[in-house]
C-alpha cells in the first residue's frame, strides 16, 4: 500500500512538472509554423511540424499518466451534467475524422435514440474521454478500407456505447489482459502499433467511476466491438 501511494504521488508530481516545459515547446513550434523570421523551407517545415506532432504526443500521455494516478489515488471527482448525446456522439466522431481519413478507414455513427431519450447525466468529459480512446484504438488497430463504427442508444436510464470495428482482433486468451496498466497485447521484438499500455487501464477506471461497466468481443482478423454502458 504504501508503494502504491508513493507511486501515485511519483507520477502525479512527475506528470506536473513535464507539462510546462513541454506546453512551451508545443505553443513555440506552433507559433513557428503559422510565422517565422523568414521562408521556411519545406524541410525545415517537416522538422517543426514534428517537433509540434511529438510534443502533442508526449502531452496526450502525460495528460493519461496524471487522470489514472488521480484515479488510482481515489482523488478523481464526477462532473456532473445535463448533456445532449447526440451532440456528444458528433463531437466524438468529428475529433477523429482526420485520423481516419488519414489511415483510410471509414469511420460511421449509428444513433438509435428514441425521441425524448436525447438529454443525459454523466461527467461529459470523461465519457467523451472514453469515447476517443476507444474509437482511437479502433482507427489504429483497423487496417486501410476497414470500418469502424459508434453505435449510441439508451435502455432503462443506461447510455450504451459500442464501438465495432473490422481490425485486427484480439484473441480471447489475451482479452483478460486489456485493462492492465502498462500491458500491451503485442509485445513482439517489433511492435507494430505505438502507445504505453495505459489509454484502456484508463478508460476502465473512469466507467468504473461512473458505476458502469465495460465489455468486450472479439475475434481474430475480424474485428472487435467494445460496449460501455454507464448509467444516468
Amino acid at each position: 500500500q504504501a508503494a502504491n501511494k508513493f507511486k501515485s504521488e511519483f507520477l502525479s508530481t512527475m506528470s506536473h512538472e513535464l507539462r510546462t516545459p513541454l506546453t512551451c515547446v508545443i505553443g513555440m513550434s506552433s507559433t513557428l509554423l503559422r510565422w517565422s523570421f523568414g521562408q521556411l523551407s519545406d524541410q525545415q517545415r517537416r522538422y517543426i511540424q514534428t517537433i509540434y506532432s511529438s510534443g502533442e504526443h508526449l502531452l496526450e500521455l502525460i495528460d493519461n499518466i496524471l487522470d489514472f494516478s488521480e484515479l488510482e489515488a481515489g482523488k478523481a471527482i464526477l462532473n456532473i451534467s445535463e448533456f445532449s448525446l447526440t451532440q456528444l456522439a458528433h463531437q466524438s466522431i468529428q475529433m477523429l475524422s482526420d485520423k481516419a481519413a488519414a489511415d483510410g478507414v471509414a469511420l460511421r455513427l449509428d444513433l438509435s435514440l428514441e425521441s425524448g431519450f436525447d438529454r443525459f447525466r454523466a461527467d461529459v468529459g470523461r465519457v467523451r474521454h472514453i469515447l476517443f480512446n476507444l474509437l482511437s484504438n479502433a482507427i489504429k488497430f483497423t487496417p486501410e478500407d476497414g470500418e469502424v463504427t459508434l453505435h449510441i442508444s439508451v435502455e432503462k436510464n443506461r447510455a450504451i456505447f459500442e464501438i465495432e470495428d473490422t481490425g485486427i482482433g484480439i484473441p480471447q486468451e489475451q482479452i483478460p489482459q486489456l485493462f492492465q496498466i502498462f500491458k500491451q497485447l503485442d509485445a513482439t521484438y517489433t511492435r507494430q502499433y505505438n502507445g504505453m499500455g495505459l489509454g484502456l487501464a484508463l478508460t476502465k477506471q473512469m466507467v468504473d467511476l461512473h458505476g458502469g461497466k465495460i465489455e468486450v468481443e472479439s475475434t481474430p482478423d475480424l474485428g472487435s466491438k467494445f460496449k460501455v454502458t454507464i448509467p444516468i
